[in-house]
């Protein structure tokens, strides 16, 4: 997205100048000069109508991965969620691999490229709503790892093992689950009104859904 947005904004900046100069040049008597500039100008307005729209479907495809990405960080937790934390202590430490492993590749990748859109839309704010709750359920289950990690290396005893309360099935990582649920939902409406899924069915959604 980056590239794409750098090449735009280049590419307007030459087809303007070109358009300028050709303007003022135009009663010079150079002809030749002229039609050169009023070339960049159009080869300008060219590259830069088809790198904006390659910016914006690249945007989409990218906010569409994100929230599939959200999604699939969420679904990773789910069992050790539904079973009260009633795992083997080597099943729980694969449930942390598979939650970081989701949120670094398909949340982390995914807001990075999203950054480079305009910081005062509607959409922009959805998603950083979004990545505020997600953020702080990763650092939650980011400790609780790193907790498991010292027990099974041996550097903590199973009494302070014992005694260690879980944040990430604590009551504040709920309600940053509950508020990630509601960007989801807000992020999924935005989806479906700007149509920017173009047909495609979001997780979760059921198949009669508008």
């Amino acid at each position: 997205m980056r590239l794409q947005k750098r090449i735009a904004v280049l590419s307007g900046i030459i087809a303007t100048c070109s358009l300028l100069l050709a303007i003022i040049i135009r009663n010079m008597q150079l002809q030749f000069l002229c039609n050169i500039l009023i070339g960049l100008f159009s080869s300008g307005i060219l590259i830069f109508v088809t790198s904006l729209l390659s910016f914006f479907q690249e945007r989409n495809a990218t906010v569409y991965s994100l929230y599939h990405g959200c999604f699939a960080f969420q679904q990773s937790l789910i069992k050790d969620l539904r079973i009260d934390n009633r795992l083997s202590i080597y099943e729980l430490r694969d449930v942390f691999a598979e939650a970081i492993n989701k949120y670094q590749v398909e949340v982390y990748y995914y807001m990075c490229q999203l950054n480079e859109i305009n910081h005062h839309t509607k959409l922009y704010r959805i998603v950083m709503d979004l990545w505020e709750n997600i953020r702080h359920i990763y650092l939650f289950v980011t400790d609780d790892n790193e907790l498991l990690g010292k027990y099974i290396l041996g550097d903590i005893t199973y009494e302070e093992f014992q005694s260690y309360s879980w944040k990430h099935t604590g009551e504040e990582s709920l309600s940053y689950i509950d508020a990630l649920n509601q960007s989801l939902k807000d992020l999924a409406f935005y989806m479906n009104y700007f149509n920017l899924r173009k047909g495609k069915k979001l997780e979760g959604e059921s198949a009669d859904a508008d």
